[in-house]
């Protein structure tokens, strides 16, 4: 039997997501064995400083790209939101699997159940610079601390360290069917580009591969996300620039909103933007709001 490797991160959260490609590869090739192959990152080893600290790109995928390079594996599973917009020579995300939910929630550790009811000094947990500046637009003075590791571990830190609140991706915690057993709201934050969607990473040469991933790829989420990520390459946002944006389809018709600020939340600019097709609407956006900052 032939056997393909997929490289993972370690997390219960990653090794899901690899597992829900597997199985959609499995379906159509079921003569095939795929063995799934895991390794810790930058990201993961570091868990003490922001990721706009650690000052790398490709915190959660540099060690996976470099077994894909070395041909140690055939294709690696993602978060999105995790992948640079610039890839390195030679690699190319093959296919983006249908996007679940892209919403922001926040945790409560105690009985409440809306962020508006929070103390004003509320202390909060999040690593990443973009759910904080939207954090502090609803409450200047919510005190935000730096929370790293899986779900599990930020779950129990919220409640180790007293944090009120912690904020996480609702798509993560639905895909570990954890929803049920967490207090949590739904926040209206513009999320990080490509959040909620799981991708597949190979070679640019690798033609099997390529043509397998093809069956399990979605072009309405690709051609969404796709534009989600150009927006944010062209703006400059990422883990060290507070910057989201989400694109969607409906009825024919394309659109995208987003978001760029200064990392103390100043000069929030926020708009969006629509058309028939989705070429060039990031690019658009991106352009549109660095007109005004």
């Amino acid at each position: 039997m032939k056997i393909i490797k997929v490289a993972s991160r370690k997390s219960m959260l990653a090794l899901k997501q690899t597992q829900i490609v597997v199985d959609m590869l499995k379906k159509i090739y079921p003569n095939i064995k795929f063995e799934i192959v895991t390794i810790d990152t930058l990201g993961d080893k570091n868990l003490n400083n922001k990721l706009s600290q650690i000052g790398s790109k490709g915190l959660f995928t540099q060690e996976i790209e470099d077994m894909l390079i070395k041909g140690e594996v055939s294709m690696a599973v993602h978060s999105l939101k995790d992948i640079p917009t610039q890839l390195s020579e030679n690699l190319q995300i093959s296919a983006y699997i249908k996007r679940d939910t892209n919403k922001d929630i926040m945790i409560f550790a105690k009985n409440c159940s809306n962020i508006y009811d929070l103390p004003k000094n509320a202390k909060i947990g999040t690593s990443s610079i973009r759910r904080e500046v939207q954090l502090k637009k609803i409450s200047p003075g919510f005190e935000i601390c730096n929370i790293r590791g899986n779900i599990q571990t930020r779950l129990r830190k919220m409640k180790e360290e007293n944090f009120d609140a912690i904020v996480l991706a609702k798509a993560g915690l639905k895909r570990l069917d954890m929803l049920k057993d967490v207090n949590y709201q739904e926040l209206p934050f513009i999320s990080a580009s490509g959040q909620g969607c799981i991708c597949v990473e190979t070679t640019s040469d690798n033609e099997e591969i390529i043509s397998m991933l093809e069956k399990i790829n979605d072009k309405t989420t690709m051609d969404c996300v796709m534009q989600e990520r150009e927006f944010l390459d062209y703006i400059g946002g990422g883990c060290h620039s507070p910057a989201g944006a989400y694109c969607t389809k409906k009825d024919n018709i394309y659109k995208i909103i987003g978001f760029k600020s200064y990392i103390d939340g100043t000069s929030f600019i926020y708009d969006e933007q629509i058309s028939q097709a989705p070429e060039n609407l990031g690019i658009d956006l991106a352009k549109k709001i660095m007109s005004k900052i």
